[in-house]
């Protein structure tokens, strides 16, 4: 009897007999419905739950991974953070003296590299290193930071931070009155200890690897801290008049004076051998040059940014350091034969200390009749007027003896004539305004003058004219004033130098007889009125202008609204206050006690210049 039973028909499959397929398990039970239903909808909400902490867990492992550069990069900065905290460990004051200089020498190394100097700044390590350094009293420690300090203020960035320091401005002028610079002494034959030879050593070799000194002659503390107390003042930042009152404070104007007034020293003697013709020409090599033109461009900078709008730091120059007057005067003219030789080797820096020279007697004559008097003195007018004309006109003949005046020839470039012409031109007459306007005497002393408006500057000529057909400096003015308004090369710098010549003959006829005599051709003085009420509607014009410009309480007129940034600081240098700012300084503290603006200046020339016109006109006597 067969009990076998016949497959179920859930399974599928081939029988072997004849390819029969068979179905088993055709029907499902509720209970297994319901129960497959239920774990299907548990599995779908687990499965959901199991992928979303799988990828908070792919992602929170994905953010541990690091690219190969971010990992450099941590690598490399906490390499450079544990330097950096070795070196200030080294510089402790617990650490013994030879560790200390040892670390000082090292991190001035260090700092040499632009990527370790970023990092330094960055990394906000430049406090923590100014405030472990500037306890140290060991001497060859403070040389070490005198030249750190000079490497990190080089940098713009790292100005504020050491302009909002107190005792930074007193540090630097205590480096500048050193007696021993161990730098630039003979250190064979001084008293150091071996070590302190051999680290001495090291520390000129690291200054010399640096770009600061191209000139590695000139290395010393005092130039170190110069270039220091520059950087610090020229840099445009918040305490701007707080450094002003601090470098007054710790003497430092007159220290600067003191070390400018060395350095011109030389001066008189190389004028008088050139006058005398023992030399045709000032030799111009730096190796042969007898003047640091360098450290006196640096002096310069810093007295004009100090004396700028600050009557109180001009008084100091005035009052207790007033034999410098003659010898900018002389300077002035020093760099004026300079400029005008042919080797160029020191034409730029000289052009540099002729415009720095005019500015800081521009600060110094700004409403000091004391002052002026004594540069409008024999020769400084004659000085100034030699600046005015030499040059400006068409000449025949230099100062070497060449066919013309070289002023940026070897720079192959017209333009950089006629811009340094400009800048020289317009100072010039810019003090010689300051000069007639304080001082009435200085009337009299210019017409006495005498120049020929065609002098070719040359060694007869030094000081004092010697060309024929010589005439007042008042008549010589209005030929220039005659050659700029007659010039159509560039309209805008013609009618500026045009207008200030027009104040200053204005200046120089208005209540003066004499000069009165020494009228514009045709006896009228018509176009001097017409160009300066032009002047004066131009500064009514951006008067709303000038008055939010001025710079600690003063306004200026700012005629360089008309030039581009580079003639602005060509003839500006470091003060950005406007031409005018420079040249007619006007203080808003008289202006309010007198209820007057700079306008009425001008308004004062035009009416004296209409009352002579009328005279003339009427044909009553001008005498």
């Amino acid at each position: 009897m067969d009990m076998s039973l016949p497959p179920s028909s859930s399974y599928n499959g081939n029988s072997r007999a004849g390819g029969v397929r068979f179905t088993y398990g055709k029907t499902r039970t509720i209970l297994s419905q319901d129960f497959d239903s239920f774990l299907t909808d548990s599995y779908s909400a687990s499965k959901y739950d199991d992928d979303s902490e799988m990828e908070i867990e792919l992602e929170s492992k994905r953010k541990s991974f690091k690219s190969i550069h971010e990992l450099r990069e941590q690598g490399e900065n906490k390499r450079f953070t544990d330097e950096i905290e070795y070196i200030l460990d080294g510089i402790q004051e617990s650490q013994p003296v030879n560790v200390r200089r040892a670390s000082v020498l090292v991190l001035a190394q260090k700092l040499l590299k632009t990527e370790f100097m970023t990092k330094v700044r960055s990394h906000h390590y430049i406090p923590k290193l100014y405030d472990t350094l500037v306890s140290q009293d060991d001497f060859l420690i403070r040389c070490c930071f005198a030249f750190v300090v000079c490497l990190m203020i080089e940098d713009r960035r790292n100005a504020e931070f050491f302009a909002s320091k107190e005792e930074f401005t007193r540090l630097v002028a205590e480096f500048l009155t050193y007696q021993s610079d161990p730098l630039c002494d003979d250190i064979s034959k001084s008293s150091w200890k071996k070590s302190e030879k051999s680290m001495i050593g090291e520390l000129k070799e690291i200054i010399c690897r640096s770009d600061i000194f191209p000139d590695k002659k000139e290395i010393s503390l005092k130039s170190i801290a110069l270039r220091s107390l520059s950087s610090l003042i020229l840099y445009k930042t918040r305490y701007e008049d707080v450094i002003k009152k601090r470098i007054r404070a710790c003497d430092g104007i007159s220290i600067v004076a003191r070390i400018l007034k060395d350095e011109l020293a030389p001066v008189k003697k190389l004028l008088l051998a050139f006058e005398k013709g023992k030399t045709s020409k000032i030799k111009q090599k730096s190796s042969l040059s007898p003047l640091n033109f360098e450290r006196v461009e640096q002096c310069l900078g810093i007295l004009e940014n100090v004396t700028a709008f600050c009557p109180e730091n001009q008084l100091i120059i005035v009052n207790h350091e007033k034999d410098i007057l003659p010898m900018l005067l002389e300077f002035l003219l020093y760099c004026h034969l300079e400029s005008c030789n042919l080797n160029a080797e020191n034409l730029s820096i000289a052009l540099e200390c002729l415009l720095g020279c005019l500015r800081v007697l521009i600060n110094l004559t700004h409403d000091n009749q004391q002052c002026c008097r004594d540069v409008s003195k024999s020769p400084g007018m004659a000085i100034l007027m030699r600046l005015t004309t030499v040059g400006q006109l068409p000449y025949k003949q230099s100062i070497g003896g060449n066919d013309k005046i070289n002023m940026g020839k070897e720079e192959g470039s017209e333009e950089s004539v006629e811009a340094t012409k400009f800048d020289v031109l317009l100072l010039s007459i810019g003090l010689l305004i300051n000069l007639v306007e304080i001082d009435a005497g200085s009337q009299d002393e210019f017409r006495k003058i005498e120049q020929n408006p065609n002098c070719p500057g040359t060694r007869n000529c030094l000081r004092l004219c010697t060309c024929p057909s010589r005439k007042s400096a008042v008549s010589c003015l209005v030929s220039l004033y005659n050659h700029q308004i007659e010039k159509g090369d560039d309209k805008t710098d013609s009618n500026i130098v045009a207008a200030y010549m027009a104040i200053l003959i204005g200046l120089l006829i208005k209540d003066n007889k004499e000069n009165q005599e020494l009228r514009l051709p045709g006896n009228s003085v018509q176009s001097l009125i017409n160009l300066l009420q032009d002047f004066v509607k131009f500064h009514e014009l951006v008067g709303g202008e000038a008055s939010t410009i001025g710079n600690s309480g003063q306004n200026s007129m700012n005629l360089d609204t008309f030039l581009d940034d580079d003639d602005k600081h060509d003839l500006l240098g470091g003060n950005n206050d406007g031409i005018s700012g420079v040249v007619l300084q006007r203080s808003s503290q008289n202006q309010q006690s007198n209820g007057r603006n700079i306008g009425d200046s001008f308004l004062e020339i035009v009416d004296s210049l209409k009352a002579f016109e009328q005279k003339r006109l009427s044909g009553i006597p001008i005498n």
